[in-house]
């Protein structure tokens, strides 16, 4: 957990209600002698003693209300909540569209799960959800994201360009019901895993929108609810969108083929001697440099499409 002294104003409320506390729990700074007497060693009045409680006491509420002021005005520093996957089974539909389950015999969960209470967080958008994940594949996360644009919510997705040619890619059907999609049309991963919610709200974590990491991967999201740590996430957003400006995804280029990408991997020494064996099978994909191009038709691993 973090400290509060982390942060300059956070240290000034962490100190207000640390010199408080001492003040209470502590004796030390009146002398025995005074608590007996009304006379100091000096001679002055000796202070009373319901008022030098009563005053011990009003600091240390006014430091609780001080850095609970404070709290209000620079956010949590702390996340909110953690979310761990994975789930035992996949939320029933019904319980997902908050409708009531009619069948006896449900195989899926009807209580709150981490992925329930992923979708909950993007239910709770007011403003806008702006995604930036390698890919989306579960439906569940799709069909949220959809209906929050159909409620009005804006929605924004940067993803992975090869993931929208791979099995099972929902962003191109998201891109159809008209929410904003680019792709990084690079031959480098396009990795982040975050969301930022209504500019106050950070999803983040190892988590990727896809079946696998429900049910089988080990997996976490940290929620953060903090404008202040938002606003770094909404930075690198804002950033990469206006980075890949003309890479919107429309879904004629998807079924086309025209933005299945072509990514460069290193000719390994066990493809150099399938290539003795079939130069056929290897014509078109040896680029110039001394590497292999992956064409088109050429699908990533299972193990890679399911990250």
């Amino acid at each position: 957990m973090a400290n509060a002294s982390c942060h300059p104003l956070g240290a000034a409320s962490s100190c207000a209600v640390t010199a408080a506390s001492t003040v209470l729990c502590s004796g030390s700074s009146l002398a025995p002698s005074t608590l007996g007497s009304d006379m100091v060693d000096d001679g002055r009045p000796a202070t009373p003693r319901w008022r030098s409680w009563f005053s011990r006491g009003l600091t240390a509420v006014g430091g609780y209300f001080l850095e609970c002021a404070l709290r209000l005005v620079i956010g949590p520093t702390v996340p909110h909540d953690l979310l761990v996957f994975p789930d035992e089974q996949l939320p029933c539909w019904n319980h997902v569209r908050l409708r009531r389950c009619g069948r006896k015999n449900c195989s899926f969960a009807h209580k709150p799960t981490s992925l329930t209470r992923l979708l909950d967080e993007f239910r709770a958008a007011r403003r806008s959800i702006d995604v930036c994940v390698f890919n989306i594949t579960l439906k569940e996360i799709a069909e949220c994201l959809m209906d929050c644009h159909r409620s009005g919510i804006q929605v924004r997705i940067i993803t992975d360009m090869e993931q929208l040619c791979s099995r099972g890619s929902d962003v191109a059907r998201i891109a159809q019901l008209g929410i904003k999609a680019r792709h990084d049309n690079s031959n480098d991963l396009m990795h982040h895993k975050f969301t930022v919610v209504d500019g106050r709200t950070v999803l983040t974590g190892s988590f990727n929108y896809t079946r696998s990491a429900v049910l089988q991967n080990r997996e976490h999201i940290l929620i953060l609810r903090s404008w202040r740590i938002a606003r770094g996430y909404r930075t690198i957003f804002e950033d990469l969108w206006e980075k890949y400006e003309g890479n919107d995804i429309r879904i004629g280029d998807v079924e086309e083929g025209l933005v299945c990408p072509t990514r460069e991997l290193p000719l390994v020494p066990a493809a150099r001697r399938w290539e003795g064996r079939s130069a056929a099978r290897w014509e078109g994909h040896v680029a110039t440099d001394g590497t292999r191009a992956r064409s088109r038709s050429r699908s990533r691993s299972p193990r890679r499409d399911a990250r």
